[in-house]
């Protein structure tokens, strides 16, 4: 083809036809390109498709780890609900004359259930890890604003988990001070994490020790109750939203 243009063109120059020598010039110019945009055309065809294909795959992986996610949420949800309803059982005895109680056992069990083993979410940020890795024209911009978006609640999430598990170390520590909490590992009071009966040792009897405590035990009432209804429902509901969001948009 090449070869044909190329004796085109020397045939017209050698007959001195100069108008129709840059009308050809001007015609074959066209069509390099018409050439070049249809390559330029192909390629962003194909790259479009390669965004696709890395766009669909970022975002099955993404409502898979938002299944995740909602599953961890509920469990977390029901379990502090737990420890914030023991919390108030807790707080029952404040004020109370808490030396004269024959057995004390009910407070021990109560600040065993409702201080020791916290649980936080957290969350399944594999695939939003990789969103900053990604080009920008792959995931579409709607799209991509409401990631950030719940990124944001997110870290948002995070700060309170950090308030929640601060409270709760504190009120906890601050216990060795009224309970003897060594106990909770001899096997004659707790064994397989079940109380067997046996009278703990009496708690201390200083009673502005006992207010401190009690105090402390509704702050970490106060910031559980907070963390659970104000922040993982709203976050659960936040999750609910762009899982749905995701699924129409991309028809999953």
């Amino acid at each position: 083809m090449l070869s044909y243009l190329r004796k085109i063109r020397k045939k017209l120059l050698q007959q001195n036809r100069v108008t129709q020598y840059l009308t050809y010039a001007i015609g074959e110019i066209i069509l390099v390109v018409i050439g070049i945009l249809i390559a330029l055309s192909i390629n962003n065809w194909n790259e479009a498709r390669k965004h696709k294909i890395t766009e669909l795959g970022f975002v099955k992986s993404l409502v898979k780890d938002l299944n995740e996610d909602l599953i961890a949420l509920e469990s977390t949800i029901e379990y502090n609900d737990i420890k914030v309803s023991r919390l108030d059982s807790l707080l029952k005895y404040a004020g109370t004359d808490i030396n004269a109680m024959k057995n004390q056992n009910q407070l021990y069990s109560l600040l065993r259930r409702s201080l020791f083993n916290r649980r936080s979410f957290q969350n399944q940020n594999r695939t939003l890890l990789k969103l900053s890795a990604l080009d920008t024209e792959v995931i579409r911009t709607h799209v991509a604003d409401s990631l950030a978006i719940f990124q944001q609640a997110l870290i948002r999430l995070e700060e309170q988990e950090t308030s929640y598990v601060q409270i709760l170390r504190e009120t906890y520590i601050f216990s060795n001070k009224l309970f003897k909490n060594y106990h909770f590992s001899n096997e004659d009071y707790v064994v397989n994490v079940k109380f067997t009966g046996k009278l703990f040792p009496p708690i201390h009897t200083d009673v502005n020790l006992q207010d401190e405590f009690f105090n402390l035990a509704g702050m970490a009432r106060g910031v559980s109750n907070n963390y659970v209804s104000n922040f993982l429902r709203g976050h659960l509901q936040t999750t609910k939203n762009l899982k749905n969001f995701l699924e129409k948009e991309y028809k999953l």
